[in-house]
């Protein structure tokens, strides 16, 4: 018999799989049946959601219920923030080399 600890590893698993039929309008529903229903140690199914998200996120944006999950789910509006931003180059300012540049200059050497 699986214990709690396999039921989280085989979800995982069955939700990568329903991940790979990407559906950008069933999405929300998604992640807002998961979020309910887990909590923050469930990190594998949540971070399964979270890349789904980034890899798919100028669809999802075109999508109006995705926008007003974002604003009701916190956590994975968070979670999504990191990983963009993680996986974005650092730029920096080429006159002070401040890492806050947005193109080739930060803000105060603009």
């Amino acid at each position: 018999m699986l214990d709690s600890p396999d039921l989280k590893v085989l979800a995982t698993k069955k939700l990568q799989i329903q991940l790979q039929n990407w559906v950008a309008a069933d999405f929300p529903a998604m992640v807002r049946e998961i979020y309910s229903t887990t909590n923050k140690q469930d990190k594998d199914i949540r971070n399964a959601l979270v890349a789904a998200a980034k890899e798919h996120i100028d669809d999802l944006l075109k999508v109006e219920e995705f926008k007003e999950m974002i604003e009701e789910f916190g956590e994975f509006s968070a979670a999504l923030l990191v990983v963009v931003r993680t996986s974005l180059p650092i730029l920096k300012c080429r006159n002070c080399q401040n890492r806050n540049a947005t193109h080739h200059f930060c803000s105060q050497c603009y």
